[in-house]
């Protein structure tokens, strides 16, 4: 076999969405939280900028090889875009106030 025509990596080291809940809970001071609300934004960031490189990857494969059926990967691709906009609306619904 060939060398696959995508790789996609993505990260499983972060905390899952239980535990941040939990982390949360025992957080103490509002710096705390600002800084955990930073890393999401920052994760989402991420994910966002990773869809679109994705897409872009799909785009090339289709051009180079319209043979290939990349309806899978595609909807992959789509399931990943509606769980980043779930995350980028959580986000908006709760903003970081501004500091004192």
């Amino acid at each position: 076999m060939g060398d696959p025509l995508v790789s996609i990596v993505i990260n499983q080291n972060g905390p899952d969405v239980a535990a941040l809940m939990e982390r949360l809970d025992l957080m103490a001071t509002q710096a705390d939280i600002d800084a955990l609300a930073a890393r999401v934004d920052t994760a989402n960031a991420a994910i966002n900028a990773g869809v679109t490189a994705i897409r872009a990857d799909i785009a090339d494969i289709i051009a180079a090889h319209p043979d290939v059926d990349v309806t899978a990967l595609t909807a992959s691709v789509d399931a990943l875009d509606t769980a980043s906009a779930g995350v980028t609306e959580l986000d908006s619904e709760n903003p970081v106030p501004p500091p004192a």
